[in-house]
């Protein structure tokens, strides 16, 4: 089954400025995911740089600008991406036909509410979900062709549609 999988990804700081672990981790998720899946990567200006710099391929971009809001300091930064990402999910349209995986690239606001009202429309067009919260900075260790968590967050999003078929040992416990 083809499942829609969004990414919020509101803060990013494109490489090779910045990197960190949990974004090399959902680049490279993507990566994979992207063969099977529709992959949406919404977020500002550096989320599309990091995509970029990567080389990811099939996937599509949601660009919410905000960057020209940097020259007034990280807290009205923040606030802008906060705001201009509700603004956008509240304006997507979802087709009723895609299940939908929702991942928050961290649990800062402009990542994490974004991602909250978009699992918030998608519970309330799709009925009532099981909902697993994670942050995309945990910890993977990787074991062979499986990978194995080994941190949680309980803010990030990632939305896991009922009766869909699993495949191969993606997030196996050992």
């Amino acid at each position: 089954m083809v499942m829609h999988i969004h990414w919020i990804a509101n803060n990013i700081i494109p490489p090779p400025i910045l990197l960190s672990g949990g974004d090399r981790i959902m680049v490279e998720c993507i990566r994979r995911w992207s063969k099977e899946h529709r992959v949406t990567v919404y977020g500002n200006e550096g989320a599309r740089q990091l995509c970029d710099y990567f080389g990811l391929q099939g996937i599509e971009h949601e660009t919410w600008p905000s960057d020209h809001w940097k020259c007034f300091g990280r807290p009205v930064w923040w606030l802008a991406q906060t705001i201009i990402g509700c603004q956008r999910i509240k304006k997507l349209n979802l087709s009723p036909d895609e299940k939908h995986l929702i991942f928050a690239s961290s649990e800062f606001q402009p990542n994490s509410i974004p991602a909250l009202r978009l699992k918030k429309k998608v519970s309330k067009r799709e009925g009532c979900r099981w909902f697993l919260f994670l942050c995309a900075e945990m910890v993977f260790q990787g074991a062979g062709s499986r990978l194995v968590v080994h941190g949680v967050s309980s803010v990030s999003t990632i939305h896991f549609p009922p009766n869909v078929e699993r495949g191969g040992n993606d997030f196996d416990d050992g």
